[in-house]
């Protein structure tokens, strides 16, 4: 059986009605994979975020859905802008990164994708991290390279998963998220490694 490879944008009306019941259902949503429930059904978010079941089933009619919801909202704080100083904006990304790691949410999340063997729950959550974490990150590695910022001999996606990777591991492995002064650290380590 074939699977959905399109990714449709989740709804974005900004305020009113339509936006508070986006946020409590994506809420709803985060709040049940945090306790671990992947299998959660429609019902459940209905009486969860306080929405109709009905309203809760015309907008997000089954459970990719509305996961595809709670990851959107989830991973929407990730938005750092080009300042021209590529060092600088690789490290507004590593924090906001890091204080990303260091939300209950996050935690959950991750935890069921290291231990799950449910291929819809995986394939969503690593798709919505590649578009909305992994895409702007490598996207701030290549606008540098065209600048000559950095050498364009470097594979912008090892450097990523370098300083990402670190990251990770201090924030759900160690369980200690790096320090603003361990990120300018780390930055500084992948600079070296990028200089022309």
């Amino acid at each position: 059986m074939a699977h959905d490879t399109t990714r449709p944008k989740p709804m974005q009306r900004p305020g009113g009605r339509t936006e508070v019941i986006r946020k409590a259902v994506a809420s709803a949503v985060l709040d049940l994979l945090g306790t671990g429930k992947l299998d959660f059904t429609v019902l459940e978010v209905a009486e969860r975020s306080g929405v109709g079941r009905r309203t809760v089933h015309r907008r997000w009619p089954n459970r990719l859905a509305l996961l595809r919801e709670a990851l959107a909202e989830h991973h929407n704080p990730l938005k750092v802008g080009f300042s021209g100083n590529f060092q600088k904006d690789l490290y507004r990304l590593a924090v906001e990164f890091r204080d990303l790691s260091r939300n209950p949410h996050e935690f959950a999340i991750n935890r069921l994708l290291a231990s799950t063997e449910d291929a819809e729950f995986r394939r969503e959550v690593l798709a919505d991290f590649q578009d909305r974490v992994t895409k702007p990150a490598l996207e701030r590695f290549r606008v540098a390279q065209e600048a000559g910022d950095i050498t364009d001999e470097i594979d912008a996606t090892v450097a990523w998963l370098m300083l990402g990777a670190s990251i990770v591991t201090l924030s759900f492995i160690v369980r200690a998220p790096p320090d603003n002064r361990q990120l300018r650290k780390l930055v500084a380590a992948v600079m070296r490694m990028c200089r022309p």
